[in-house]
């Protein structure tokens, strides 16, 4: 299978360097993978840090500007996933965050699922910024780039791994769909609700809810294991 691993980066050359190298140095054994950074209303470092990457065989970059770069942040990201959709002519497309790192056969583990039957999402080790959602763990393996210990978590990693599933429940990144499904329903939908109080709907709720309409079923996978900082390039950047 075709697979395209889609990132948004905007702020961190940093971030942008650790999570490419990251993904780079776990590659799938089982299929073809290419990777997109999309540079989210991005600061120039960050733009031209992405035009190294591009000459890397197997990576490219676009850069995108929101219509309204003063938006609800969260609305100008679900913005940036659905220009990832976009630029994807792969069969397949697997959305990761810019603060997570990864591990041997992380994507293939997605893979084995039938796209046409349930979105596969990484079961995730968290650092506890912030409270983590039911099916994942989380375990501090360092909330800033400089004291993640990555022997200690890839040691964890593979302790846990499990060729397993838990049903409804997990995170909704990272995750791999069947690139003509998620662009059937109109890509990524936005939070409703209004930011500053009152109940919001996540987009990420809403998409796989139209996706559990058709028929699919989304997993968090045993033995896909990422870790992720939560938040980490924006509190690095002083954005949290």
């Amino acid at each position: 299978m075709n697979i395209t691993v889609a990132m948004l980066i905007y702020k961190s050359p940093a971030y942008l360097d650790f999570v490419v190298n990251s993904l780079i140095e776990h590659p799938s054994k089982d299929h073809n993978v290419n990777y997109l950074i999309v540079c989210n209303d991005a600061t120039v470092d960050v733009i031209l840090q992405a035009e190294k990457w591009s000459r890397h065989p197997g990576v490219r970059h676009v850069v995108h500007e929101n219509e309204n770069p003063e938006d609800w942040w969260i609305q100008n990201v679900y913005n940036a996933w659905n220009r990832c959709l976009a630029e994807t002519k792969t069969e397949a497309i697997c959305f990761v965050n810019s603060d997570m790192a990864f591990t041997d056969e992380w994507l293939d583990a997605l893979a084995f699922y039938d796209l046409d039957k349930f979105i596969p999402t990484s079961k995730l080790v968290e650092s506890g910024r912030m409270p983590s959602l039911p099916g994942l763990i989380s375990k501090n393996f360092g909330q800033t780039l400089d004291d993640f210990n990555r022997k200690e978590f890839e040691s964890f990693a593979r302790g846990i791994s499990r060729p397993a599933v838990q049903f409804s429940c997990g995170a909704y990144m990272p995750s791999l769909f069947k690139t003509s499904t998620l662009k059937n329903i109109g890509g990524w939908r936005k939070n409703t609700g209004a930011p500053g109080g009152g109940i919001i709907t996540p987009g990420d709720r809403i998409t796989f809810g139209l996706l559990k309409d058709q028929g699919l079923r989304h997993v968090c996978v045993g033995d896909s294991i990422v870790y992720h900082f939560q938040r980490g390039e924006s509190a690095e950047s002083g954005d949290l």
